[in-house]
């Protein structure tokens, strides 16, 4: 058994990001399923352990306190997993919670912030 990017052993694909708090394959600790279970999916994307996480939108239906769970998952993915994340948002609040922003108007990019 070998060590993977979450930092636990290679077992099932369902079982590798467990150790991200707050995620779960099966779901997220004292939530319910449906519109506002936005962790579900975030673990599926997780599961093969990438080493970068493509997300389009990924608070576009949520609520702002599930949209703040999310951005916190990220985060973590970022900081404590070596993981890159890249996102495309509507949401300035979720933009701002970034290491960087490329904002793009008709095609074309009008700033760069952030990026070293």
């Amino acid at each position: 058994m070998t060590g993977d990017r979450c930092g636990a052993t290679r077992r099932s694909p369902s079982a590798r990001c467990q150790t991200l708090p707050g995620v779960a394959a099966t779901g997220v600790s004292g939530s319910t399923a449906g519109v506002n279970a936005p962790l579900p999916p975030v673990a599926r994307a997780l599961a093969n352990d990438p080493p970068i996480l493509l997300a389009d939108e990924p608070t576009g239906n949520l609520d702002t306190r599930n949209a703040g769970r999310v951005a916190d998952v990220f985060e973590r993915l970022v900081r404590d997993h070596q993981r890159t994340v890249v996102m495309v948002t509507h949401n300035p609040e979720l933009a701002a919670r970034t290491d960087r922003r490329i904002r793009i108007v008709d095609g074309r990019i009008v700033e760069d912030t952030g990026g070293g």
